[in-house]
């Protein structure tokens, strides 16, 4: 679907996914702000860090992106880097914002005195339903869709919708339906948590959060960025959740229950590039590897499953050892 154009002033083009964007930003800004008083922060706090994640999301996400493009953004003769500081050109991926986010809390902290493990607790209800709503958004940019459903008795919303009107036989399945959703649910997790040491709850929304991105971006035919095979959005899920393993390995001692779960980890991984290329590439040393793809979006649901839940049971341990952020 065309991404079209609302309105154009002058060289700035309003377009129907960038005005979503723009509500689901009110949105999380509200819910930041008025959400302070009950979770026992300043309200300075809020305000500045309303102000911090508004700007360096959009400014870390789109430059996450191109950092990602930056073999073809490069070479580029009219732009070249100067692309990387032009975010109203539009184009951003998700971990770049939440990574704005993060410093924006970091940033806050250090002018209010409030600690940045709980301004990012306080958050990550507000940054769940921001994603959510923009992944909601998705189809008014041509994005979110999977693989083409060619049984009638599942062409239905929400499970298919039609990608471009021209083509109204022709569904595809609604990805972008239950990437919103999955961010409402691990939202709603995070909120409905047991009291917390200051900074697991983000800890945890962050884990969740990128285990179902490495599936859905999995079954996803979307035209996003591509390193060989691999989605560059699953890349960044794995360094994540790797990262918080080796977070607790480091502040645990190297405790033989934070090693083990490591190693599982780095075996799933491998378990998932393994998927990732027999799905995309199926000639394999020479030997031809068919399997259908529900088998191998079967399969990487299970590993990403399990790469949450190896990394969820980390910082469990982590917690019941009385080691904080």
């Amino acid at each position: 679907m065309e991404n079209k154009i609302l309105l154009q002033i002058g060289s700035v083009s309003v377009t129907g996914y960038s005005v979503c964007v723009c509500v689901a930003a009110m949105m999380f800004s509200l819910l930041v702000l008025l959400r302070a008083k009950k979770h026992q922060i300043k309200q300075e706090t809020a305000e500045w860090f309303t102000l911090f994640s508004l700007l360096l999301g959009i400014f870390c996400g789109h430059f996450l992106y191109c950092l990602s493009l930056i073999y073809q953004i490069l070479p580029d003769p009219e732009e070249g880097i100067a692309a990387f500081f032009m975010p109203w050109k539009g184009n951003f991926m998700m971990f770049g914002v939440i990574g704005g986010c993060v410093v924006s809390a970091w940033l806050a902290g250090r002018i209010t005195g409030e600690r940045m493990s709980r301004i990012l607790d306080f958050s990550a209800l507000p940054i769940c339903i921001f994603i959510a709503c923009v992944r909601f958004a998705s189809p008014l940019c041509g994005q979110g869709y999977g693989s083409e459903v060619s049984e009638e008795f599942l062409h239905f919303f929400p499970l298919s919708y039609v990608l471009d009107p021209e083509y109204e036989d022709e569904l595809y399945f609604a990805v972008f339906i239950y990437e919103g959703l999955a961010a409402l649910a691990i939202g709603l997790i995070i909120s409905l948590l047991k009291q917390k040491p200051a900074g697991f709850k983000a800890a945890y929304a962050l884990i969740f959060y990128s285990a179902s991105q490495i599936f859905f971006e999995s079954i996803r035919e979307d035209q996003l960025v591509e390193w060989l095979f691999v989605r560059v959005s699953q890349i960044y899920a794995t360094l994540i959740m790797l990262g918080i393993l080796i977070f607790c390995l480091v502040k645990a001692g190297q405790k033989e229950a934070y090693v083990r779960n490591l190693v599982l980890y780095l075996v799933l991984v491998a378990a998932c590039v393994f998927f990732e290329f027999i799905k995309d590439k199926p000639a394999v040393l020479g030997m031809y590897i068919e399997l259908d793809n529900v088998y191998c979006h079967s399969a990487m649901f299970v590993l990403a499953a399990c790469m949450g839940v190896v990394s969820s049971r980390s910082l469990r341990r982590l917690g019941q050892d009385g080691i904080i952020f």
